[in-house]
């Protein structure tokens, strides 16, 4: 968010600063310089300097000079609505000074009243309308009202009144970036870095909007950028976490997760999901658990927890797992063909079938499940509608040859002889050692269901061919 802490130091009025003292009741005139021989001293902006420009005003009500120190002194002491009180007088007397609409509206901003601040910015610039810092201060309420398009033309004001003005970039790119013009909010980032290249925020920012885009190495080179100027940033250790696991740095990842916000359900999964990788179940069930303590409803979670759990064979748990992540997000087709591979373990076909044959009605050309779908239907001797999805589990693009092997054991039991050895060729290309042992084996029945292409020339140089690159 852009800051609205002030970026001026309230400045007094000095006695050459204002015309026509001539009209200034004399004492309280007097009263005004003693306070202005303060200036420069111990006492600025004291109580005692304060109590000068006081009397100055209640002998003359309408001396604007002194209201107008009297309020930054307020201001320094944290007194506004004092302060607020002598501004509002000041604008009364001199309606056409933008001076106290600034200051007004400054004042207005650091007690978070923007809708008024805002309106003393653009009264100042309808007085003075080449006032840059006016417009970025404006761009700057735009923006936290969400009024992104009118904080665009404000900064872009900024610009053109004050080319020079480096910290322009980095509001415009913030507000470039929310509207998703992401080009040219990167163009502006960099101009900002060239003037401050250690910048936390702008090397921050940028490198979200890198990460964004795709463009992994350059949002690394900025996060760790950012990393040593605030080596403990808990938002930038998540993404820098997060970034080193989706490169499978695994030992990076985990150094910056673990000293990021430990309660953290983002940071908890993700802790979980380097230990799952690094074959750590146990530890990798402990941080999902902790996850799943803080939001017992996220759907991804309780999946990871699942693999974790069928890869310890722990299977019923690992099924409740996969549940769980289906209650909260029915929609996630590869823990549906977890779940359903492990009823098929579990000795419940039907149950699969029918999980892997809804997870199709939403998705017709899912090749994994019109596979899973074939092994539970040949299971069940059901040889039609497996030869189906063997077929479609190849058209849709699932890379596995037991599609092959199994539609050339079907196939050639139906007397397709063409067709089953394509697909037993295939199957043999692909793993060798392992089916020709299988092929072999059914050889050996008495009525095999090759027994279509086994005594053909085609299947005898097919089985001597693979049965030299077996061992």
């Amino acid at each position: 968010m852009i800051s609205v802490t002030m970026l001026v130091i309230w400045l007094l009025l000095v006695g050459a600063s204002f015309q026509g003292s001539e009209q200034v009741d004399s004492q309280a005139l007097e009263w005004f310089f003693k306070g202005q021989e303060l200036t420069g001293t111990k006492l600025e902006y004291s109580r005692e300097q304060a109590e000068f420009f006081e009397k100055a005003v209640e002998l003359d009500p309408d001396f604007v000079e002194a209201r107008y120190n009297l309020a930054v002194i307020y201001i320094q002491h944290s007194r506004n609505d004092a302060a607020l009180q002598q501004l509002n007088a000041w604008i009364d007397l001199e309606p056409e000074d933008p001076r106290g609409y600034l200051l007004r509206a400054r004042l207005r901003m650091e007690e978070d009243r923007l809708d008024g601040a805002a309106q003393d910015f653009q009264q100042a610039l309808t007085l003075d309308a080449g006032n840059h810092e006016a417009w970025q201060w404006l761009g700057r309420i735009h923006y936290r009202q969400g009024q992104y398009q009118e904080a665009d033309l404000a900064f872009h004001q900024v610009l053109k009144l004050s080319p020079g003005s480096a910290a322009t970039y980095f509001d415009l790119a913030l507000v470039l970036h929310t509207l998703a013009r992401k080009e040219e909010a990167i163009d502006h980032y960099r101009k900002f870095l060239n003037h401050f290249p250690d910048d936390f925020q702008a090397n921050y920012r940028l490198g979200l909007i890198y990460r964004e885009t795709g463009q992994d190495d350059l949002a690394l080179k900025h996060f760790l950028r950012a990393e040593e100027k605030e080596p403990d940033q808990w938002d930038l250790l998540e993404q820098l976490g997060n970034l080193y696991l989706d490169r499978d740095n695994l030992g990076e990842a985990r150094a910056r997760l673990l000293r990021a916000d430990q309660e953290s359900v983002f940071n908890l999964a993700n802790l979980g999901v380097i230990a799952k990788r690094e074959g750590q179940n146990g530890l990798a069930l402990q941080y999902f658990e902790r996850a799943l303590h803080g939001e017992p409803h996220n759907a991804q979670i309780w999946a990871h927890q699942g693999d974790v759990l069928a890869q310890m064979e722990r299977n019923q748990e690992a099924v409740e797992a996969y549940q769980n992540s289906l209650r909260y997000n029915p929609e996630d087709l590869n823990t549906l063909y977890n779940l359903g591979t492990l009823y098929v373990y579990q000795k419940r076909p039907r149950e699969a079938l029918d999980l892997f044959q809804g997870g199709l009605t939403r998705e017709p050309c899912h090749g994994q499940l019109h596979h899973a779908t074939a092994v539970v239907l040949d299971q069940m001797q059901d040889s039609d509608r497996a030869e189906t999805h063997y077929r479609r589990s190849i058209d849709c693009g699932a890379q596995e040859p037991f599609a092959h092997l199994r539609l050339a054991f079907l196939l050639a039991r139906k007397g397709n002889r063409t067709e089953a050895l394509y697909h037993l060729t295939a199957a043999l290309e692909e793993r060798p050692e392992e089916y020709v042992t299988v092929v072999v084996t059914e050889l050996r029945k008495v009525h095999s269901d090759l027994d279509s292409i086994r005594y053909t020339d085609d299947f005898r140089r097919l089985l001597s061919k693979y049965q030299a690159l077996s061992p």
